[in-house]
């Protein structure tokens, strides 16, 4: 990731525990290097109950607010 340096102000982690309970850190340490701002990943374990469906509402809901913030939505 940071030798494409995209041009992006927000990041977040949408993911599964079927990765592997390091995975999520370990993605999360690769994108330590770029210049934006870090929002609440999702993390799901198993298949998705309502709660997941909610929490994934609320990253959406978030980053279309963070977008209206600088203007792009």
């Amino acid at each position: 990731v940071g030798a494409l340096r995209p041009k992006t102000k927000f990041i977040s982690l949408i993911g599964s525990y079927g990765w592997g309970t390091k995975a999520p850190e370990i993605v999360k340490s690769l994108l330590a290097n770029l210049k934006a701002e870090m929002l609440e990943p999702v993390y799901i374990k198993g298949a998705p109950r309502e709660e997941d469906f909610e929490a994934l509402d609320k990253l959406a809901d978030a980053i279309l607010e963070k977008l209206k913030g600088i203007g792009v939505a």
